[in-house]
């Protein structure tokens, strides 16, 4: 429905907030289909989540070239699996859209999903673009997707940092894999 409204506006701001809307959805949409077929119903495989709804969101911005590495197998709870996957869906739908705006040379954003410690997991996003200005502060972003990323970590009990420069920006998330580490 979201698509279709787009569809339907000459407005760029409001097709480009019904995208970011849908991109959403689409990311809880894929846990709630991981959840219905798996035969465990209370965790999700979060790198194959994850893959998916990482590709999803590279491909509502289809001129940004995704490479996604896991290098882990874990299986996190779907309280925790659902947030973990809207800060990957924000982070990089901010990539794709500022790192590799329409009409420039094809942009790379690359997600890394790492297991640190039995306790804790990594999850990387950077691109190839121009960088954040030099005054950028996450805390104090008034774009909706950085405060979805911010109060998100936070109800994760995570940490998130930030890289940039002149050869593009990386977000680290470091997360505890479950409420009881």
């Amino acid at each position: 429905m979201l698509h279709l409204q787009a569809s339907a506006s000459n407005d760029a701001a409001l097709v480009e907030h019904l995208a970011e809307a849908s991109s959403r959805v689409s990311a809880i949409r894929r846990a709630y289909e991981r959840l219905a077929y798996d035969e465990n119903v209370e965790t999700i495989a979060l790198d194959a989540y994850l893959k998916d709804v990482c590709a999803d969101a590279i491909r509502a911005s289809s001129h940004s070239q995704l490479d996604y590495t896991a290098d882990t197998r874990m299986r996190v709870d779907a309280d925790r699996a659902i947030p973990i996957a809207l800060i990957a869906n924000e982070l990089i739908t901010n990539a794709a859209k500022h790192a590799s705006p329409e009409g420039s040379p094809r942009g790379r954003v690359v997600v890394r999903l790492s297991e640190v410690t039995d306790a804790t997991l990594v999850l990387s996003v950077s691109d190839n673009g121009p960088g954040l200005p030099a005054d950028f502060d996450m805390a104090k972003s008034k774009g909706l997707g950085m405060r979805v990323v911010m109060a998100l970590t936070k109800q994760l009990g995570g940490n998130i940092t930030l890289s940039s420069g002149a050869d593009g920006t990386e977000f680290i998330l470091s997360i505890p894999i479950s409420t009881h580490a």
